[in-house]
């Protein structure tokens, strides 16, 4: 049971854990979010998981990064002032296909004090048909997006956001909020900024 009490601690931490369950309200009582959205307990047990200077790759389903309830909040304040939430990267619609239609997010973050920005990313295309088939097709966004998380330039929609603009903005996650659908004025922001 992933979700059982454990003095484990980990290092590094690469999930996609389970999207939509519910557990019994005794589970819940543990958790200091009181949600029985398992995708919320599941990132707080691993926040609590990771020693100091710790790493997590988590993929989300897109309501943890949006959602207004306030135990989605919880989280993504434990993610944003707690540690060091260092890249929020959106996922196209099927990428899961055939297995799940939900759209996602994967977040990257640190066991660290809090950090001064969080990149958000936007990937429009994973290399696949986001039909049924998810048959190779000649655009492919994830190159691009590795090499923005490696503090590389690319040509895809990206920035880095201030944690205070996160936070005015009711610690929403979600990058679409923070991005132009033009990926030229959002090249051309990050040079600017620097």
């Amino acid at each position: 049971d992933g979700l059982a009490p454990t003095d484990r601690v980990a290092d590094v931490i690469l999930a996609n854990p389970p999207f939509a369950g519910s557990v019994y309200d005794e589970v819940v009582r543990r958790f200091a979010v009181r949600s029985k959205k398992t995708e919320l307990l599941f990132l707080e047990k691993m926040v609590s998981l990771l020693r100091p200077g710790g790493r997590a790759v988590v993929v989300v389903p897109y309501g943890v990064v949006t959602g207004a309830a306030g135990a989605g909040s919880a989280i993504r304040s434990m993610l944003v002032r707690g540690n060091s939430l260092r890249a929020v990267v959106e996922l196209p619609s099927g990428v899961f296909r055939p297995y799940t239609d939900v759209k996602t997010a994967i977040l990257f973050w640190e066991a660290v004090p809090q950090g001064k920005a969080t990149h958000m990313i936007r990937v429009d295309n994973d290399g696949l048909s986001m039909d049924q088939r998810r048959a190779p097709v000649a655009f492919n966004d994830l190159p691009e997006a590795l090499t923005v998380l490696r503090g590389g330039q690319a040509e895809i929609s990206h920035r880095l956001v201030s944690t205070a603009e996160i936070e005015a903005s009711a610690m929403n996650l979600n990058p679409s909020r923070y991005l132009s659908d033009d990926k030229a004025t959002v090249r051309h922001h990050i040079d600017s900024e620097d």
